[in-house]
């Protein structure tokens, strides 16, 4: 399985396990799915339309997908208003213009899939009112080994989650080729506790061989982004079932993956992915 994510512009609520477009702003982690379907939802500020994708793997032992789920009726309200969501077949993901349903701090969310079998799933989850940490950062690489440390200060007394992401950013170098691409190398769940002011964190890593062969790479940075309890669980649960992450989105899984899920009677995540 190769996913390309690339950053987002504005203003986006993403249900999103792959893109495929060169826009800029968050980047979903690539994870193994469990053996049956499975949706990603991230509502987020960082783009204009709601991208979910609801797709099959090829078995438990393959992190390659077999196909998408287009049949469904899948329904995301806030309590007032209520929107169904169309499937793009084009681009293979269902789409909710925003600005159709706003996504607001402090709101409550819900996902209503309605399979064709006449099964359903159901996702509940609340947009945080605090926004992502200001933070100093460093990285460094040296070859395919990449150093990442990130530091930052929150004097409040409450509980706060947050997701890094390891960015780098590469140009094509093959001749008639001028693309940019960024590339999402980890995503880090970090939990603040209450009495907690002071954050450090250093990752270490290697990808297992040269990045170059993606283009010249010219960027490397860090992003952050508050999150809820259940994405700081999904994250988690993707990076302890990743014992050989590579950088193109391959591993080296051979073993059914455990992945976080707050969805009923299915298999997804539905969380907020906030930037401001």
């Amino acid at each position: 399985m190769q996913l390309n994510f690339k950053y987002f512009s504005k203003s986006l609520i993403i249900i999103s396990l792959f893109f495929s477009s060169c826009e800029t702003d968050f980047d979903p982690t690539i994870f193994v799915p469990p053996a049956k379907p499975f949706v990603t939802c991230y509502l987020t500020n960082t783009k204009s339309q709601i991208l979910l994708y609801y797709r099959t793997p090829i078995s438990v032992n393959d992190t390659g997908w077999y196909g998408n789920v287009t049949n469904a009726s899948i329904f995301l309200e806030d309590g007032l208003i209520t929107q169904q969501m169309y499937y793009d077949t084009s681009h293979k993901v269902y789409k909710l213009d925003t600005n159709l349903l706003p996504i607001v701090k402090g709101h409550t969310y819900e996902l209503n899939i309605m399979n064709a079998d006449g099964t359903e799933m159901h996702a509940t989850t609340s947009i945080p009112y605090y926004e992502p940490p200001v933070f100093d950062y460093n990285a460094s690489r040296n070859g395919s080994d990449f150093h990442y440390s990130f530091s930052f200060s929150d004097s409040s007394m409450q509980e706060k989650y947050f997701l890094f992401q390891l960015l780098i950013t590469t140009k094509c170098t093959t001749t008639g080729c001028n693309d940019t691409n960024i590339y999402v190398l980890k995503s880090i769940p970090i939990y603040k506790a209450p009495e907690q002011t002071q954050i450090q964190k250093t990752i270490n890593f290697s990808i297992g061989y040269d990045i170059t062969f993606y283009g010249t790479v010219y960027g490397q940075t860090i992003e952050a982004f508050a999150i809820d309890k259940d994405m700081f669980n999904y994250f988690n649960s993707v990076a302890s079932n990743m014992p050989a992450q590579h950088f193109d989105g391959s591993n080296a899984y051979s073993s059914p993956s455990p992945i976080y899920s707050n969805f009923k009677s299915g298999n997804g995540i539905l969380g907020p992915v906030m930037t401001e």
